[in-house]
């Protein structure tokens, strides 16, 4: 099994929308070696809340096998972020 990004974001937020491009990037280029996964969510979504303690988006998760190696929120570099998901792998 692939390592995993999980994406949590919502369509109504700015720093979101810019950050997909970069996403879309990341799962094209290492398609073969990491799934990415996009979530949506509402505001106020009391269950990711509650699953994954994500309370700002966009929030990336770095997962292997289903445990969190790593996260990161917010604007993101696009280098930085796929230094942070490899040097956690």
């Amino acid at each position: 099994m692939k390592p995993e990004l999980l994406v949590i974001f919502g369509d109504w937020c700015t720093k979101c929308n810019m950050m997909m491009p970069i996403v879309d990037e990341i799962a094209l280029e290492y398609k073969d070696v990491l799934q990415v996964t996009k979530v949506e969510v509402k505001n106020e979504d009391e269950d990711l809340q509650k699953n994954y303690g994500v309370d700002i988006v966009p929030t990336f998760l770095i997962r292997k096998n289903g445990e969190e190696l790593g996260r990161m929120s917010g604007l993101i570099d696009k280098r930085l972020m796929v230094k942070r998901i490899f040097s956690v792998l």
